[in-house]
């Protein structure tokens, strides 16, 4: 694969954009407009296939049957792929423990209902510092990691004694959505933190002018029902491919 400058991906914006509304469409134009994350094609000039990674997550868009399916890129894909239902065939055959995982994404375009945590506080993460001992750092890195998350000020953190235990953040910041991302220490799980946190992402994506998305597997009843209490719906399906 044929990695893409800024300036060439720019100019692949209309393709990524008509997109239906997803996760690859999502984990694409982050990319594309936060420059963050690697993009590539199979060829140049009129790629086929555009592949793009984000820390470990990747998205596949185009035609399917321009893939080679013992090509070393796609074999060398571990992790979370966002991709189209047509995409599976090739997939699989690259990867015979294939996994699919059907998900649900939601949204929100309307004020948040309000949450209060039973403990702890509630604010907005600017400090790189305080997620240097927290246990998920994956949700810093669609940003590039703590430095980033705490400069894009898309993030609210949940903290107990001083101590940040649950993290809130634009994960993904699309054309006309953001994705939440949130975390919680399983020690200040059912604190209300995390919801809290995320009540204060979705008013600043809406005070943004865009819509909040939330996405779960379509059998997570406990992250489906945190996104029920804060107002999230018209959901709509979507798909993740897991190769490993």
């Amino acid at each position: 694969m044929i990695p893409l400058s800024a300036a060439r991906l720019a100019e692949l914006r209309p393709w990524i954009d008509a997109e239906p509304l997803s996760s690859r469409r999502q984990v694409a134009q982050h990319v594309a407009y936060t420059g963050v994350g690697m993009a590539f094609a199979d060829r140049c000039p009129e790629p086929r296939v555009l592949l793009f990674q984000l820390d470990t997550n990747y998205a596949l868009l185009g035609d399917p049957d321009a893939v080679t399916v013992t090509a070393p890129d796609l074999a060398a894909l571990r992790g979370p792929i966002a991709a189209a239902s047509s995409f599976e065939p090739v997939l699989r055959a690259a990867f015979p423990s294939l996994q699919v995982r059907p998900r649900l994404m939601q949204r929100l375009s309307r004020e948040p209902a309000e949450v209060t945590p039973r403990a702890g506080e509630v604010r907005r993460l600017e400090s790189a510092a305080d997620l240097a001992g927290f246990g998920s750092p994956w949700v810093a890195a669609s940003w590039g990691g703590p430095e980033g998350l705490a400069r894009s000020g898309r993030a609210w953190g949940g903290y107990l004694d001083g101590t940040l235990v649950s993290v809130a953040c634009a994960f993904l910041q699309a054309e006309a959505e953001e994705e939440l991302g949130v975390a919680t220490e399983p020690a200040a799980q059912g604190l209300g933190l995390s919801t809290a946190c995320a009540a204060n992402v979705c008013r600043d994506i809406l005070g943004r002018g865009r819509i909040a998305t939330w996405t779960t597997a379509a059998d997570n009843v406990p992250s489906l029902r945190v996104a029920t209490k804060l107002g999230f719906g018209d959901p709509l399906a979507d798909l993740l491919f897991a190769t490993a």
